[in-house]
């Protein structure tokens, strides 16, 4: 018995439509699609053109999720402090400042110049480290004294290791005659020995001139206050660069936090006892000679 036929499905037929030669070519191609080839539509959105439409909305969306990350860290890092501080240690450890002590921009906050110094600390003395980080994101210089400066004075026992970074929030909002007179009296405040860090050098933006002058006043008021440890962030972060930058393009990370705690190490009592003061303001030489 003879096999009915199976009609064949109709091919859709190539329609050209004039179009006038003053559209761009991509209209052209466009309109061309759209005529009647139905199939030259299909394979204009595959192969090349769409694997690099797909690798660029992967690219964006990740960057993005990078951003949110960092942007949502604040709270989330702060628990994490309020929970390392169950830990306790017989040394003690207290950092004050912003968020470049909260670690923001670094993957996780114990990879924070904070976290990093602890571990350090561990490591240089055998003994365990209380940390009390009682930084915030987003403060300026009065928010320190009037918040955390008071919790540092009332500490029992004084904390064996005290570090300051503050100002970054400051610079370009005060003049330098408000700069100077408040970092004075915060610097009046503080315990001797304390490491108080200047500012580390910002790359783009229109807050970048303004950051050296204010890293400049810092200075100025830290050479009379020959108590405390003036720690170099900005001459050390001169030649770093997007490498050591977070997604925010702005605030550290993993990397930008190990040159920030190979700086601060420099300066620490420890530091310079194991690795001699001819080589603690050598920050490349630091980190060679703790990974031996």
């Amino acid at each position: 018995m003879p096999r009915p036929a199976v009609p064949r499905p109709a091919v859709p037929r190539l329609v050209l439509r004039p179009v006038p030669s003053s559209e761009p070519r991509y209209a052209r191609v466009w309109r061309f699609g759209r005529a009647g080839n139905a199939r030259y539509a299909r394979l204009s959105r595959s192969g090349p053109a769409r694997a690099a439409r797909t690798a660029l909305v992967a690219a964006a969306g990740w960057a993005a999720y990078r951003w949110w990350r960092v942007a949502s860290s604040p709270a989330r890092y702060r628990l994490r402090w309020k929970r390392r501080e169950l830990r306790r240690g017989t040394l003690r450890y207290a950092a004050l400042g912003d968020s470049l002590a909260q670690g923001i921009g670094a993957s996780d906050p114990e990879r924070g110049y904070v976290g990093l110094l602890a571990a350090r600390l561990e490591r240089a003395t055998g003994r365990t480290v209380e940390v009390i980080n009682l930084s915030d994101a987003g403060i300026m210089i009065h928010d320190l004294m009037r918040d955390q400066l008071p919790v540092l004075r009332a500490m029992d026992p004084r904390p064996d290791l005290v570090t300051v970074t503050v100002g970054t929030n400051d610079a370009g909002r005060l003049t330098p005659g408000q700069l100077r007179e408040r970092f004075d009296e915060l610097c009046s405040g503080l315990p001797p020995g304390t490491l108080v860090a200047d500012l580390p050098r910002f790359h783009h933006g229109r807050r970048a001139r303004a950051a050296v002058e204010a890293s400049a006043v810092l200075r100025d008021v830290l050479a009379g206050h020959p108590t405390l440890v003036h720690v170099p962030l900005q001459r050390a972060t001169e030649r770093t660069g997007l490498a050591h930058r977070s997604a925010d393009l702005f605030h550290p990370n993993d990397r930008g936090h190990r040159f920030y705690a190979d700086t601060f190490w420099a300066d620490t009592f420890w530091g310079r006892h194991l690795l001699g003061r001819a080589t603690s303001r050598n920050p490349a030489v630091v980190r060679c000679l703790l990974l031996r």
